[in-house]
């Protein structure tokens, strides 16, 4: 069998009968994205899931969902990109339509989307090692970039 013959599982959200939208579960390129272009806020929301599994009591379908509005409640336009990653559409236009969705509508969609991307806690677990770890290297290469001087600018510093 070869890659190009692979089906990539989707699932269908219905935002108005007429309107359908098809995501796929996250893949590693997507958290890489988001990761780079919403990493405070994500960083926020993989301490919040941390915090609750530490805490030792189980995720149920109400503690997913109490905790997937606080994140879109205090990240929507990271909580909007992962939608848009997830969905084949990531672009400024995109995420500000999906921003605006109703919170249930955009919960319906994470719900789909974590679906498709884990099948238990062995992979929850791989993926918040993994995008623990690229908060991690994120931070780094931005605290060397700004002690060599760098400002954000255009162009990034070029070793000597």
């Amino acid at each position: 069998m070869k890659f190009s013959d692979l089906v990539i599982p989707t699932k269908e959200v219905k935002v108005t009968p007429e309107q359908v939208f098809t995501v796929r579960g996250m893949a590693y390129v997507d958290l890489v994205i988001a990761m780079t272009d919403y990493s405070p806020a994500l960083k926020l929301a993989f301490e919040a899931f941390e915090d609750h599994r530490m805490s030792g009591e189980k995720f149920t379908q109400g503690v997913v969902k109490k905790m997937l509005t606080n994140i879109i409640k205090e990240s929507p336009d990271a909580v909007a990109a992962i939608i848009c990653l997830a969905a084949d559409d990531y672009s400024p236009e995109a995420i500000a339509q999906v921003r605006r969705l109703p919170i249930g509508t955009q919960l319906i969609f994470l719900g789909a989307i974590i679906e498709l991307s884990m099948a238990g806690e062995a992979d929850i677990k791989k993926v918040e090692e993994m995008v623990l770890g690229a908060i991690q290297t994120v931070t780094k290469t931005v605290r060397e970039w700004t002690a060599s001087g760098w400002s954000g600018g255009p162009s990034l510093p070029v070793e000597e």
